[in-house]
């Protein structure tokens, strides 16, 4: 199911609004943040999904936390 949800959200064109980049840049470091604006526009709408999940399941998450959420799939970048 995780992967179906995936791929019908890729097919979505353009990125997360700047409100959610916000959103997620102000949890990053900016050496992460560097990264972060590196994956696509998919991957990090995805990312601010799962991230946004963590904060709503645990209340107000530490930012490390957050940002793991948010770079959970950096791997991408080299692959």
């Amino acid at each position: 199911m995780h992967l179906l949800r995936r791929f019908f959200g890729s097919l979505r064109i353009g990125g997360p609004s700047g409100a959610d980049q916000r959103w997620a840049v102000h949890h990053l470091l900016p050496a992460e943040a560097d990264l972060w604006v590196r994956l696509s526009d998919v991957d990090r709408s995805h990312a601010i999904t799962v991230a946004r999940r963590v904060v709503d399941r645990l209340g107000e998450a530490e930012r490390p936390l957050v940002a793991a959420a948010l770079l959970h799939d950096i791997g991408k970048l080299t692959s």
